[in-house]
């Protein structure tokens, strides 16, 4: 997962024509990794992102919906969230997940905790405006309030669950 997500990155700062290719790279490599470990919620998450950065947002989806029902299961596994992040911005979730392993030993209980709800936070607010897109505005409201419900100090999660309570 982590070639994958690096190559993602890669892919990111490339011309159009290298980009494209080097996606299909990424996706390949993230497909590979997960297919190692079925359960490794960082390479589900990581393919997912892939796709929606080359706009296949039906298959993006399928696949964080996968990664948030692996992040709401009993006893989720440090090993299961260890890894690179596809895409690397300063998003709150890149500042959070920086502050977690800042504070917590990394793969003990605590940091295991912090990890699930921030990736639960992030894959809830980004399906939520998945949903919002295609106008399922009672979908975008479920997955806003379980992204505000898995971390409350994310204003852009208040932000969608708003919108999607205006829409409605």
């Amino acid at each position: 997962s982590l070639f994958a997500a690096l190559l993602g990155k890669w892919a990111e700062l490339s011309s159009p024509p290298a980009k494209e290719s080097t996606f299909s790279d990424a996706i390949a490599q993230a497909q590979r990794a997960g297919t190692l470990e079925p359960d490794y919620i960082m390479a589900c998450c990581n393919l997912a992102y892939l796709h929606l950065a080359v706009q296949q947002v039906t298959t993006g989806e399928r696949l964080l919906l996968r990664a948030l029902r692996m992040l709401e299961a009993p006893a989720v596994r440090p090993e299961q969230l260890r890894g690179e992040h596809f895409p690397h911005s300063f998003s709150h979730f890149h500042l959070e997940s920086e502050r977690i392993c800042g504070r917590f030993t990394p793969e003990s209980t605590d940091w295991c905790d912090a990890m699930c709800s921030a990736l639960r936070c992030r894959v809830g607010m980004n399906l939520a405006e998945i949903a919002y897109a295609r106008k399922d505005f009672t979908t975008a409201v479920k997955l806003s309030q379980a992204a505000v419900l898995a971390d409350p100090k994310v204003a852009k999660a208040f932000y969608v669950l708003a919108n999607a309570y205006r829409a409605l």
